[in-house]
This record gives structure tokens, sequence and C-alpha cells, in this order.
């Protein structure tokens, strides 16, 4: 449900009145006040800004990030020229929780999670890849009195390009990427939608930052084995607890496609079966199997694996523990292209009472004339761009992180002292 966790009794369902909204903020916005505050009211959206929680209404203090430019620890635009923690030129910020909603497949599974995300992108029109790229930062909070061990999310998407009924999917897990793109040449128009033709699409989601692990001490190392993270960041870089980790599994499901051990729409019906997924299983239990569909419980030389459809990418076979394994995807698996959805997990990882944890991710989008292939090899491309980016913080259009303190702080008061 919309908004952050509270007292129960003021919850409104079905959703949770002036919490079922985003707030949209534009870099630019913010600016032309500080530029001339004096002269300039704060843009709405940054009086809107849902920076406090109501505590008597057992909500957080504190909720969206703020510059906080007198530091006493309250949001206050007016007096104070206080502004949102965005990125990018324009962002949208959203709250959501698991503990206003009864779910279905398991009513007494609520956890107390509280999700804030926030959406953002580049005005960049000289940089194609940035200009058609959506970021997306997650950061989870444990608002409930319990420590939770081997804790996991997971990433759901309905691919959906163009004509949904002809695509395929795959990842490439060395790059912490997952992807969708078209089954054959041609993306036929159907179901009132106009689709991409022969201007064949890919569609991509990277992970541009892991959920960060527990401080030890120690600087881990890159490892193959499954509960190792070759496609983690920081590790073995010398530089001590600052290691998150990488994806750790992706399911590719295809719907009607005529697939063994595919479930149906009818899956995911419990809490375990949503936990199977993020673990790399079927919703049954039974581990995901390299080649064909994914699913042979019945060959007990079947390889397990992580990442489904991976083609040649994985060269350190990540995926497999180790295990030197051959070109696999969905054409070569004489699978039919259909309707696509797919997962991919992050974890394990404690999440302590009180702690919250963070990742982020960038939706990739490329195409190619008459060249479904060559799509997934430019959108692999500008991930890697897109990526390098994000590392070093700044773009030719800007920095990801909007400081604009120095306008704030450098703010003359009416008797000419600088506030």
């Amino acid at each position: 449900m919309p908004g952050p966790i509270g007292d129960s009794s003021y919850y409104t369902a079905p959703f949770n009145g002036s919490w079922d909204r985003v707030w949209k903020v534009n870099k630019a916005e913010i600016e032309e006040w500080l530029m001339n505050p004096r002269k300039v009211s704060p843009p709405q959206s940054v009086l809107d800004w849902p920076a406090h929680g109501d505590v008597s209404f057992g909500q957080a203090a504190n909720l969206a990030p703020f510059v906080d430019v007198d530091g006493d620890g309250q949001y206050d635009p007016i007096n104070d020229f206080d502004y949102p923690v965005i990125k990018g030129d324009q962002a949208v910020y959203f709250i959501f929780n698991d503990d206003a909603r009864i779910f279905s497949f398991a009513p007494e599974e609520k956890l107390g999670i509280e999700i804030h995300g926030m959406a953002y992108g580049f005005d960049c029109p000289e940089d194609t890849a940035l200009n058609h790229a959506l970021f997306m930062e997650y950061t989870l909070f444990n608002r409930s009195s319990e420590d939770y061990h081997d804790f996991h999310i997971g990433s759901w998407t309905d691919f959906d390009l163009g004509n949904a009924q002809d695509d395929y999917v795959g990842s490439d897990p060395l790059r912490n990427l997952v992807f969708g793109y078209n089954g054959d040449n041609y993306d036929q128009d159907g179901g009132g939608i106009t689709a991409y033709r022969n201007n064949l699409p890919a569609q991509g989601i990277r992970l541009l930052k892991g959920l960060s692990l527990a401080n030890d001490a120690t600087d881990n190392m890159p490892s193959v084995s499954f509960g190792g993270n070759y496609n983690g960041f920081g590790m073995g870089d010398g530089i001590v607890d600052n290691e998150q980790q990488g994806m750790h599994c992706f399911w590719g499901l295809g719907f009607n496609a005529g697939t063994p051990g595919d479930p149906g729409p009818d899956f995911l019906q419990n809490a375990q079966h949503h936990y199977n997924l993020m673990h790399g299983n079927w919703m049954n239990g039974v581990p995901m199997t390299y080649g064909g569909s994914g699913y042979d419980p019945s060959n007990p030389q079947a390889i397990e694996c992580r990442f489904m459809y991976p083609d040649s990418s994985d060269t350190v076979h990540m995926g497999t523990a180790g295990v030197a394994a051959p070109f696999w995807d969905e054409e070569s698996a004489e699978i039919l292209p259909g309707d696509r959805r797919g997962v991919f997990s992050l974890g394990p990882i404690n999440l302590d009472a009180g702690a919250s944890n963070s990742f982020e991710i960038v939706y990739v989008f490329a195409q190619k004339m008459n060249d479904r292939k060559g799509a997934v090899l430019k959108m692999k491309d500008y991930s890697d761009h897109l990526q390098e980016l994000f590392n070093a913080g700044t773009t030719s259009c800007g920095d990801f992180n909007v400081d604009l303190t120095y306008l704030a702080t450098g703010i003359q008061n009416t008797d000419g002292s600088t506030f």
C-alpha cells in the first residue's frame, strides 16, 4: 500500500489517502528558486516534499531525504531554503509498504518493510543512451522489531516489447544485466498497438549498485560459488567494507510458450513460492538447471544454475558455480517466442530491525533495424556506458547527485548578511 508504515488505525483502504501519489521535482525549478529566493517562491513540488512523517500516527520522523541547509533537522524551505535531495534533471519520489495491505496469498506474512523509491532521468539529447535511460533507486527500511536473515528482494518485469507475443528474454550475469528482445526479425502490430516492426527493440535492466554487505572488517573477494559475488561491487579492491552484492539470480518465464516446466498463469500462490523463486528455484523448490527450459528435475546430470538464458556471456561460469556450460538462449533451446516475464533477485542479506539498505538499477533501451540480436549487443554497450557514468557520478549533462547548497548558503538576508 502507498505511504509509510504507521499505526494501522490510520491506514485508509484501499489506497491510503494522501499517500497514494508520487512527488515529481525538477532540478531546474529548484535552481531557479535558489538563484533568486527573495523574489521567487519555492516551487510547489519543494513545498510538498514528504520530508517528515507524523510521529503521532506512528510514522518515522524522517522520510524523504532533504538538504538541511542550517542543520536543524527540520525541513523548512520557506525560512531555511531547505530543498529535496534528488538525482538527475527530474526525479519522481514514492513510498510504499507491506504492512498496510492484507496479501491474498499470505495474509500472515507482513514483514514491516517500508520502501522508498526514486525514479530519475536526464535531459541529454547529445547522449542517446543516457537520454533514453530511466534510473531507479530503492531504499528498504525494516520498520519492524524483527531481525531478518537470508533476506531477498526480487524485481518483476513484464517486458511486452511492442507485440508482446513474440519476445525472448536473456541475461548477462557478469554485467548484472537481464533483458527482453524480439524473438524474430519483425515485430508485428497487434492488440491495438503499433509495434516496432523492422526497428527492433531490446530492453535491459542493469544493476548499478547492489545491496551493501554487512561490515566484517574484511575486503571480501569475488567468487563463482553460488554464495559468491563474482559480479559484486568492491570485491577484492583493497578497500574494507565497501562491498555490495551483484544480482543473485534471474528467472525467465514464458506463458503459453509450450515450455516444459512452465507453471502457467496461476503460479506464485503463496509466500514460499516467492521465496523459492528469489532463491533461483522453481516455485515447487526444484532448482533451475542449465539448458532447455531450465526445468529438468528427472535428469541427475543436469547442472544447477542461477541465471537463465545467458547465451555465451558468462565467461567465468558464475551462474553454474564454476561448471563449464555451453551456449544457451531461448532460440538454441528451440523455445517459441511469446509473452515473457522475468524476475531478478538480490540477496541474501541480513536486515536487522531499524536497519536500511539500498540498490540502484537502470532501464536501458536500444534499437537496430532488421537485427534483433544486434539490438541486444547495442543495448549491452549502452549499459556499459551508463555504468561508467554512474561510477563517475557525472555526465556531459550534469552530475547524478544534485547539489545546489552553494546557492542556498550564498543567499543574502535583508540586512545584507549572508545566510
